[in-house]
């Protein structure tokens, strides 16, 4: 059991004054490591978000209207941020606000665990909070906004719970309110996460073989677990029985979506290798050895049962694709734990040794232990993510296990904060960025109202929240088409069938990868679809493309549902929000160029008018000011088109400069990237802009200029040919350089 202090007032006095110290300690390093991940968020939150919207708004718990699909992993989770839709609070402000209330009830369980399970001494119980506290694995999943933190904090209550129930002390301390507690943290836990009723299991099967047999008779202690568990059964049945009749599925739709092959014990690597330290390893690897002597001294076998579980789930379920060991969390949470039991055993050696080479042994034990979870918890605080062996190859290089922490992500993430960007996001072009880039292609493509279109592609989340497009997910996430196909099921290829329930929809964007991409090139769908890059890019020919007044009103939308106070980040800390804030800066500057470029007048005095190029863009001419320039500076070239038909090609203007020993490029997009060739209106005149820069070290003497039209390999053709230079250029002025 605990040691108290002796007696006296100014013992408990001074040690109630160093409990609130270290409780102090333990909340400061909490908060400090909170506040590195908190702009952060994971990409399977917003698709949490999006059901929680439909659920709130009265659709109920579906991702598209009409589709009953469970494709999240976690009912009780969609319900809590169901709560904060209902109320009006931001859904990602929301979710962080769950997962630091649920990181501070884990903190405070743990403690409990140590003082009611393990019987530690109360500077013992504080060992695995300071811990955890400096744990990167654990925190970030406390921020990144799926149930992971509350599924944690929820296994260490239950434990708490079914001791206060089932435990040695339990007639002195398992009144009501430890029933209370033992009822709602059990039921609770059986429907935050598809592997908690296994943990519950493993939980109360270490409860039952710890503390108390004697005490209560193996027939009342049966009786009372029993009672204990009884929520928890009925409430994972009711709610398999509400799934069986809404969806027609006995289990989560996400389970065939990403259901295993068996035992795969090569996925405990990451207790040993793919990154980890030696003290992690010595951490790991020896919780389990502690966990077997804690049973066998101190009686618990809850450490023990939880490693057991957790190392069979691991073994079973696919390799998950995101970082710090998601399926490992609830282990770190018990180790250090079981070595603060270690510990305190060890010090008790120390002090009570019956010779001199016990009680030093005792203590190199003590320095031992308390020097592993010390270089321990410092090595994971240092951990920004650990990858997995998907990321590895993507974001490690194939080189890196682990990202550590720098200066310039506190410097990004302070930044966030304050809603200011990032400048590697000022550093970005005006359309790539990274992966939300498929978000601008949705709201870009197509001017029928999202609701009544699909997006066909690997939903990771930001799409589905941040338009109201229903979605065909490719990786059967929440579309049984996908899993429930013959060619899928074995090999995850797509058939022809496959390929025309998704395409045959009202799609009106893409993003095929893999065997989609390559099923998608059957001619029936390139007449239907066009090709915006590689084959993933797809959208219909005959769609019609948005105005330029619903694309502000579009990205203006998708930005209003991300929080207005701080930028949001992504898991490895690119400022995604603050990209979407600055696509839509981009997005409204493009269409106030439109609005100068189009319909004015065609000035007097240009050079290389009089030409067309592809028989229906109309060169009306060009000039160029200043008419001398030194090396290393610029000048401008405006030329004036007009269109005479629809213009099929996305067209780049080139621009050769060329003299004596000297050439130089000025190629662009027209109207610097603000309207696409084939949205030039007919019969309009179109001024595009351009600022050509003399490259330094330039030699002295005049320049021709060269303009023309070209889209890949193809250059459009100049006519007359007269016109030309015989290279499907025309020359449009001079500059002669100082």
């Amino acid at each position: 059991m605990s040691e108290e202090p002796a007696s006296g007032a100014a013992r408990p006095g001074g040690e109630r004054a160093g409990m609130i110290v270290a409780a102090s300690a333990v909340v400061v390093l909490a908060c400090l490591h909170l506040l590195y991940y908190l702009p952060r968020t994971v990409d399977d939150m917003y698709i949490f978000l999006r059901y929680a919207d439909n659920l709130a708004s009265g659709a109920g718990a579906v991702y598209n209207a009409g589709e009953s699909v469970e494709g999240h992993s976690s009912p009780a989770w969609v319900g809590l941020l169901a709560v904060g839709a209902w109320l009006g609070v931001g859904g990602v402000s929301w979710s962080k606000v769950l997962g630091a209330g649920s990181l501070a009830a884990l903190l405070a369980g743990l403690y409990a665990f140590g003082r009611r399970g393990l019987g530690l001494t109360r500077w013992g119980a504080w060992v695995a909070p300071a811990f955890t506290a400096l744990n990167s694995y654990v925190v970030s999943w406390s921020t990144w906004g799926l149930e992971t933190p509350l599924y944690l904090a929820l296994v260490v209550w239950a434990a708490v719970g079914l001791v206060g129930c089932v435990g040695e002390d339990a007639g002195a301390s398992g009144g009501r309110g430890g029933w209370a507690l033992a009822w709602g943290a059990c039921a609770a836990l059986a429907l935050v996460r598809p592997e908690a009723p296994l943990l519950l299991g493993a939980v109360a099967v270490g409860v039952w073989l710890g503390p108390g047999r004697a005490a209560w008779g193996s027939g009342a202690r049966l009786r009372r677990l029993g009672l204990a568990l009884a929520p928890a059964v009925v409430a994972w049945a009711s709610y398999g029985v509400f799934r069986r009749v809404t969806t027609g599925l006995w289990l989560p739709h996400t389970y065939y979506a990403k259901q295993g092959g068996g035992l795969a014990f090569g996925q405990w690597a990451p207790l040993w290798a793919q990154g980890a330290s030696w003290p992690e390893v010595v951490m790991a690897l020896g919780g389990l050895g502690l966990a077997v002597w804690v049973w066998a001294r101190r009686r618990s076998a809850v450490p023990l049962g939880v490693f057991v579980a957790v190392l069979v789930f691991v073994a079973g379920v696919i390799v998950d694709w995101m970082p710090n060991q998601r399926h490992f969390l609830p282990l770190w949470c018990f180790a250090p734990l079981v070595w603060a039991a270690g510990l305190e055993g060890a010090v008790a050696v120390g002090r009570g040794g019956e010779r001199a080479g016990q009680r030093a042994l005792g203590w190199a034990g003590a320095a031992v232990a308390a020097g592993v979870l010390v270089w321990t918890g410092v090595q994971l605080a240092t951990i920004d993510a650990r990858y997995s062996p998907f990321d590895f190859k993507s974001h490690g290089r194939g080189q890196r296990w682990i990202l550590p922490k720098r200066a310039e992500a506190w410097t990004d993430t302070w930044r966030c904060l304050r809603r200011e960007r990032p400048a590697h996001v000022d550093a970005m072009g005006p359309f790539q960025h990274g992966m939300i880039t498929q978000l601008y292609r949705l709201l870009e493509s197509d001017a029928r109202p999202l609701e009544a279109t699909w997006y066909v592609g690997r939903d990771i989340g930001r799409v589905g929240y941040l338009a109201p497009v229903r979605v065909f997910d490719t990786d059967g996430l929440f579309t049984p088409a996908v899993v429930q196909d013959a060619g899928w099921q074995v090999d995850r290829e797509v058939s022809p069938g496959l390929i025309g329930e998704a395409l045959g929809r009202d799609v009106a964007m893409t993003e095929l990868d893999g065997p989609w991409r390559r099923a998608a090139s059957a001619a029936a769908w390139r007449s239907r679809y066009e090709d915006l890059g590689g084959g993933v890019w797809l959208r219909p020919r005959e769609g019609h493309r948005p105005s330029d007044a619903q694309v502000v009103a579009r990205y203006e939308a998708a930005l209003a549902k991300l929080p207005t106070s701080w930028y949001v980040m992504t898991l490895y800390g690119e400022g995604v929000g603050a990209a979407l804030d600055r696509r839509l800066e981009v997005v409204r500057g493009e269409v106030e160029a439109r609005r100068d470029a189009v319909g004015g007048a065609v000035p007097e005095g240009l050079s290389g008018g009089g030409v067309t190029l592809d028989g229906v863009v109309r060169l009306h001419g060009c000039s160029a000011a200043p008419e001398a320039v030194s090396a290393g500076e610029s000048f401008t070239l405006t030329c004036w088109f007009e269109a005479s038909g629809p213009v099929a090609r996305d067209y780049t203007v080139f621009v050769h400069a060329e003299g004596p020993g000297v050439r130089f490029l000025g190629d662009h997009p027209p109207v610097a990237g603000g309207l696409s060739t084939r949205a030039w209106p007919v019969g309009k005149v179109v001024r595009d802009t351009a600022q050509v820069r003399v490259p330094p070290g330039t030699s002295r003497g005049e320049v021709e200029l060269h303009l023309g039209l070209f889209e890949g390999a193809w250059r459009a053709k100049v006519a007359p040919v007269s016109g030309g230079d015989g290279q499907d250029r025309v020359v449009v002025g001079r500059v002669r350089v100082r």
